[in-house]
């Protein structure tokens, strides 16, 4: 009996023991990179003491990740001719634009009718059907909006950009946003995606645009938290007294590096947060290595 107690209290010890060691290792290894419920609040609190509002779940783990090589994929004439053959039903209305940018590595081409066009660029697809556009939709879904980008895709015939991919759905004052992100080290890829604005008709507009992953670097960086950002975004923003400016979507993911250069063959791509608001044009990219604005 004794050899028994002896025995058990030795394995609530043991037992005991590596609880401890789990608790002190996820002290250590997962909290610095982990936003708390407390920070998380403040952060918020703060945000609309500044007038800002965030309507967008919040990423909370930010784990070290490495930086990766990328290149973005040229559209090639055969998807080009497949892709107008889907778009358009009737060949002979078609008119084609030549559209001079001064860009020699990125030449447009703009298929059009009077209700679709489709502009190809090197590396890029923009599609608009304009009589599916609408002022605003409130009564759109969000299961509607899903059955609509996947019929669309399934269309186009891109089933097979659906692979390891991460399917991001936003509301908004259109309708609704849903992108489908090719997916590396668990992060979406920015520059690897389909993205498509829709109506309660459907689809009527979308940008295709592809990248490879040509090289991983072997180090892990960590990066900064959320809450560290948009700490610094409020100080450069500029906020209308009036009316509040809301945080729409917030993602971490890859980007190019030097987003001028996107068109380069290779290009470093790091972590980003990409930040979406209902006051600025276009979405702000910023360094989760350095914590700067892009």
């Amino acid at each position: 009996m004794d050899g028994s107690r002896a025995l058990n209290y030795l394995l609530i010890m043991f037992i005991s023991l590596n609880i401890c060691l789990a608790i002190g290792n996820y002290n250590k290894y997962i909290n610095p990179y982990y936003l708390n419920k407390d920070n998380l609040n403040y952060i918020v609190s703060f945000l609309e003491e500044k007038n800002i509002i965030i309507e967008s779940n919040i990423p909370r783990f930010s784990l070290p990740v490495q930086k990766i090589e990328t290149i973005p994929l040229e559209i090639t004439s055969k998807f080009r001719t497949d892709l107008v053959s889907k778009i358009f039903e009737d060949r002979d209305n078609i008119t084609i634009t030549n559209s001079s940018n001064n860009i020699p590595y990125n030449q447009e081409v703009i298929y059009h009718n009077d209700e679709i066009f489709l502009q190809f660029s090197s590396y890029q697809v923009e599609y608009l059907n304009t009589l599916l556009e609408s002022e605003g939709s409130q009564n759109l879904s969000r299961n509607q909006a899903l059955k609509y980008a996947e019929n669309f895709i399934e269309k186009l015939d891109l089933e097979k950009n659906k692979k390891n991919l991460k399917i991001k759905y936003r509301k908004d004052s259109y309708g609704a946003n849903v992108t489908y992100y090719e997916i590396y080290n668990n992060l979406p890829l920015f520059e690897s995606c389909i993205s498509m604005d829709i109506s309660e008709k459907g689809v009527f507009k979308a940008t295709i645009k592809t990248a490879e992953v040509v090289e991983e670097y072997p180090r892990k960086q960590p990066l900064y938290l959320i809450d560290e950002v948009l700490f610094k975004i409020q100080q450069i923003v500029t906020v209308n007294d009036t009316k509040p400016m809301v945080i729409k979507d917030i993602e971490l993911g890859y980007m190019p590096e030097n987003l001028e250069d996107i068109y380069f063959i290779e290009q470093e791509t790091v972590p980003m947060y990409k930040i979406i608001t209902d006051s600025l044009e276009n979405p702000l990219f910023v360094n989760a290595y350095t914590n700067e604005i892009q």
